[in-house]
């Protein structure tokens, strides 16, 4: 800065050398509009900065609590029940029982109905009992538990 007034000083001084002092004024006078001038667009600047800075970070906040509430989450089995094979089960038979679920927004399944059968009636009664044991998260849908209804299947073999 002291550099800048030893120009600026020089600058005006060879000013005085020309005649008439209607020079001298004139550009001593720009000189100091435009020193005043910086400072105020330096200190604009950065208060520009600070307050756009400050006003990202509370979009960014409001945004990211939207997102939180307004996100859609898919069903999620906790646990799906093995099966419990008894000796009324069909003899070496083997199949997938296919079953429509309706998963309630309380976390319990309401409904089972069996879609493709396995074939044998043992098979499909053990898979509709295992269903209605599904441990699960419900969807969600806004940030709102809601109720779905899923396809499940059981797969048996007996050996």
């Amino acid at each position: 800065m002291k550099k800048i007034q030893a120009v600026l000083d020089e600058l005006i001084g060879k000013t005085a050398k020309i005649p008439g002092q209607e020079n001298q004024l004139k550009i001593y006078s720009i000189i100091k509009f435009m020193k005043l001038t910086t400072s105020i667009f330096i200190i604009l600047f950065f208060c520009l900065l600070f307050v756009t800075d400050s006003n990202s970070q509370t979009v960014n906040q409001k945004n990211s609590s939207v997102k939180q509430t307004m996100e859609d989450k898919p069903l999620t089995i906790k646990s799906k029940p093995q099966l419990q094979y008894t000796q009324q089960t069909c003899d070496g038979a083997s199949g997938v029982v296919k079953l429509r679920i309706t998963f309630d927004k309380s976390e319990k399944v309401t409904d089972v109905e069996i879609v493709a059968s396995s074939g044998c009636k043992n098979f499909d009664e053990m898979a509709v009992k295992a269903a209605k044991k599904i441990k699960f998260k419900p969807a969600m849908r806004n940030g709102k538990p809601v109720s779905t209804r899923s396809l499940v299947e059981y797969t048996f073999a007996i050996y």
